[in-house]
C-alpha cells in the first residue's frame, strides 16, 4: 500500500524495475510500495498522504488480510495473534494496528528523504541503499522472517514496527554522521581483519565512498565504538601522550645503503649532488647563495635500523570497570594502537585486578584489530580488588625483558587505566627509563599516582 500521493505526470519506477536493482543492490524486495514512495519523495515528485486519506486505503488492505477463524468459533488477528470473540472487534483491532503501522511507515519515508544516509545517483537507488543502510546498520532490528509469504510487514518487522520508529531512524543518522568524521587509521581500525588478505596486504581503501564499505563501518559504529573514539580523540590532544614517529635511519659511514639530507656544513660540498654543480657554470652567484646557506642536499651513507617505540598499557579488569568504563579503556587502547598500525611501535598490554593476568600482544595491525574486541567485551572485566603497585612492578619487569632481548625498542611508555582508588607506593627509581602516564575513569584525584606520572614527564588526567 502506497503512503503517498504522487504528482501529476510522474511516473514512479515499475515494479520489475524496483526488483532488478534491488537484487543487484542485494536489498530485500518485499517493500516495493515503500520503494516507491520514498524515490518519489526524494525526486520531490510525491507528498505524504493525509491521515483520512490514509485510513480509507487502509480499511481498504484490510480487506486482504483475512481473520483466522478458530475452532473455538472465536477469532484471531493473524499478525498479533490476539483472539477475539466478535468478528467486529477482531477486525476493528487490526484496522487499527493497520493504521498505526502504515502512520509510522508514512513518517519515517519523510523523515528518511529529509536526510538519506547515503546517496545514490538516482532517487532510486537512493532509496534502495537507505533501506539496506537502516537494516543493516542496526543490529537491534529483528524482522520476522518465519513466514515466507511476500509481506512488508513481516520485513519491517511487524505491527509494533520498531524499524521505522523515531528513535532507531535517529540513530542510524548518527551512526552515519560519525562514520564520516572518521579519519583513514580510524577506519582501518573499525574494518579491522576485512580490510586485510592472509598476507596481511591491503586489498580496500577504507577511505572508499562504496556504501557497502560505509554500511559495513556504520553497523560497528555503535555508542560504545563512538564514545571510544571521543576518548581516543581527547587523548590526542596531551601533547605528551603523543608518540613520535620513528626515524629507522641510522648514518653509518661503512652503510652499503645511500640517502639524501640537506647539508650541515661546507665540508661536506664533496658529498653534494653531481648535478648540482651545473648551476654553479650558469648562475655562480646564485651557486654560492645556496652553498652558504647549505641549501644544496648531500649523500649520507648508512643503513636502516628497524627501530620501534615500546609501549605498555595496564588495564583494570575489576567488575566496576565493565559498561561505559570499558568503552574509555578501548579508547585509550585505539590511541596508543595509531603507532602501532603504521609501524612505529609495538604494544603488550595486560588486565589486572588482584594481580595481573596474561600479557596481550598488540605488535601487528592482526594483533591490534584483536585487542580493541578483546578490550571493548564486558565479559573481559570480572575481576575483584585492585593491586595497582603489583601491576606496575609487573609491567616494569616486562618492559625490562623486552629491552633486553630487542635493542631496537626504544623509548619506553606505560599507560595504566584504571577507576581504582587503591594507594601507590611505587617510586620514581621503580620505573627507570619509562615515562608514564595514568588515565583514571571517572574517580577522585589520585595523589600519589599524579606525582609518579608527572615525575616521568608523564600524564595524569581524568575521563568521563
Amino acid at each position: 500500500m502506497n503512503r503517498t500521493r504522487w504528482n501529476p505526470g510522474y511516473l514512479p519506477p515499475s515494479a520489475m524495475r524496483v526488483r532488478r536493482m534491488a537484487d543487484k543492490m542485494e536489498v530485500d524486495t518485499r517493500s516495493i510500495d515503500a520503494v516507491q514512495d520514498l524515490a518519489a519523495l526524494l525526486a520531490g515528485e510525491a507528498s505524504p498522504l493525509e491521515a483520512t486519506a490514509l485510513q480509507k486505503n487502509v480499511k481498504q488492505a484490510a480487506r486482504s488480510r483475512p481473520l483466522r477463524a478458530l475452532e473455538s468459533g472465536k477469532y484471531m488477528v493473524r499478525e498479533t495473534g490476539q483472539v477475539f470473540e466478535n468478528p467486529k472487534n477482531a477486525i476493528q483491532h487490526q484496522e487499527k494496528m493497520l493504521y498505526d503501522y502504515h502512520l509510522g511507515m508514512r513518517d519515517f519515508l519523510l523523515r528518511a528523504s529529509a536526510a538519506p544516509p547515503l546517496e545514490g545517483d538516482s532517487p532510486l537507488e537512493t532509496a534502495l541503499l537507505t533501506f539496506k543502510a537502516m537494516k543493516e546498520s542496526l543490529p537491534t532490528w529483528n524482522p520476522t522472517m518465519e513466514d515466507s509469504e511476500v509481506d512488508e510487514m513481516k520485513l519491517f518487522g511487524g505491527f509494533a514496527n520498531p524499524f521505522m520508529s523515531e528513535q532507531m531512524h535517529k540513530e542510524m543518522k548518527t551512526r552515519f554522521s560519525a562514520m564520516k568524521t572518521l579519519d583513514r587509521w580510524e577506519r582501518t581500525m573499525l574494518l579491522g581483519a576485512s580490510l586485510y588478505t592472509e598476507e596481511t596486504e591491503k586489498e580496500v581503501d577504507p577511505c572508499s565512498e562504496d556504501p557497502e564499505l560505509q554500511i559495513e563501518i556504520a553497523k560497528v559504529m555503535n555508542y560504545d565504538i563512538r564514545e571510544a573514539l571521543r576518548v581516543s580523540r581527547n587523548i590526542s590532544q596531551l601533547s605528551n601522550m603523543n608518540n613520535p614517529a620513528m626515524q629507522r635511519w641510522q648514518a653509518q659511514p661503512d652503510g652499503d645503503e645511500t640517502a639524501y639530507r640537506s647539508m650541515k656544513s661546507l665540508s661536506e660540498i664533496s658529498h653534494m649532488r653531481t648535478s648540482s654543480y651545473a648551476l654553479k657554470k650558469t648562475q655562480p652567484k646564485l651557486f654560492t647563495h645556496k652553498l652558504v646557506n647549505g641549501h644544496f642536499t648531500v649523500r649520507e651513507h648508512g643503513i636502516n635500523r628497524d627501530r620501534r617505540q615500546l609501549l605498555y598499557m595496564l588495564i583494570d579488569g575489576s567488575g566496576s570497570m565493565g559498561g561505559a568504563r570499558a568503552a574509555m579503556a578501548t579508547g585509550v587502547l585505539l590511541n596508543r594502537l595509531r603507532n602501532v598500525v603504521k609501524g612505529d611501535a609495538k604494544l603488550w598490554f595486560a588486565m589486572f585486578d588482584g594481580e595481573p593476568r596474561h600479557e596481550r600482544s598488540a605488535c601487528t595491525p592482526m594483533e591490534a584489530f584483536e585487542a580493541v574486541k578483546y578490550v571493548m567485551d564486558g565479559n573481559t572485566y570480572s575481576g575483584g580488588s585492585t593491586n595497582i603497585d603489583g601491576a606496575i612492578y609487573y609491567a616494569v619487569q616486562q618492559i625490562n625483558q623486552k629491552r633486553e632481548e630487542d635493542p631496537d625498542l626504544i623509548l619506553p611508555e606505560l599507560v595504566l587505566v584504571s577507576d581504582g582508588e587503591a594507594c601507590c607506593k611505587t617510586t620514581r627509581e621503580d620505573l627507570g627509563e619509562i615515562r608514564f602516564h595514568v588515565i583514571q575513569c571517572a574517580t577522585g584525584l589520585q595523589k600519589d599516582l599524579r606525582k609518579l606520572a608527572q615525575s616521568t614527564r608523564g600524564v595524569y588526567t581524568h575521563i568521563d
